[in-house]
């Protein structure tokens, strides 16, 4: 029964409007809070940013650098605020891995987001090991702000990544990503406007991997090519739906100029017109 009530409550969460998931979630929690631990592990929040004290530099806070109200900067590779020695840490060849993928990833995002110095884009990656399979969270958070109106937005994305040996240096990687976007306006010109959707992509493959960088050179481009999608998708079924629907409402063009014989019927009618017109 509490499967039964947990599914229901993931599927009416995942149903209301993405930017207000936090609120939905909080309210859900408080109706069942024999859910709320449940729901809060499983329900991707909008991405929290804090700042490393030791240097200066954002990282992004998610249930995969948490413990307890303590998070971990993968500058630093500490927990703020301070939590007992004891709590996880990555070393060696996984605290390589995750230093490779931050800087990796520190590219990619100037490279897709730009390098906007009031609000740049910023990206978090976190990696630990559970028996052979090494796991790898990716965060990436990019938000605009409109130059003096009420006019923004923000795109968060999350790529959870399984990394499973196979034998003879073959893994198969496995990437979870999801996307949210809001978008946001409000000016005396066009009034309120607000669109926001998230959408979500599996992709799975097997290749050969010698080293901790090789590793990195074959996740990127699987989370490339899930984020050029989901982007693609949001545009055309968010986007181009509103475009649709405004068409509906009223043309951009009126059909005699999409159809030569229309055209040609109505400037005869017209002709006519005007002839009567002049009678």
């Amino acid at each position: 029964m509490s499967e039964k009530r947990l599914q229901k409550a993931l599927h009416l969460v995942n149903t209301m409007p993405p930017v207000d998931i936090v609120s939905n979630l909080t309210n859900i929690s408080q109706l069942a809070p024999d859910l709320a631990v449940q729901l809060s592990e499983q329900v991707q929040t909008p991405h929290q940013i804090d700042v490393d004290p030791t240097c200066g530099q954002s990282y992004i806070k998610t249930q995969y650098n948490r413990d307890g109200q303590s998070y971990r900067s993968p500058h630093s590779n500490q927990y703020y605020p301070a939590v007992d020695e004891g709590a996880y840490r990555p070393s060696g060849d996984l605290l390589e891995l995750e230093n490779k993928l931050n800087a990796a990833f520190k590219f990619y995002t100037r490279v897709y987001f730009g390098t906007g110095k009031s609000n740049p884009a910023i990206s978090s990656c976190y990696v630990w090991k559970q028996g052979q399979t090494i796991f790898c969270a990716i965060a990436i958070h990019n938000e605009i702000v409109g130059a003096g109106e009420n006019v923004g937005g923000f795109w968060d994305s999350f790529h959870l990544v399984n990394i499973e040996p196979q034998g003879s240096n073959l893994y198969t990687y496995e990437v979870e990503s999801s996307v949210t976007v809001h978008i946001f306006a409000e000016t005396n010109q066009i009034g309120k406007a607000d669109i926001c959707g998230s959408l979500s992509k599996s992709n799975r493959t097997r290749k050969q991997s010698t080293d901790i960088l090789s590793h990195v050179e074959n996740i990127g481009p699987l989370i490339e090519s899930n984020e050029t999608q989901l982007r693609d998708y949001i545009e055309s079924i968010y986007f181009g739906k509103t475009r649709d629907v405004i068409e509906k409402i009223h043309l951009s063009q009126p059909p005699i100029q999409k159809d030569a014989f229309l055209s040609e019927l109505y400037g005869s009618m017209l002709k006519n017109r005007q002839s009567a017109m002049s009678k």
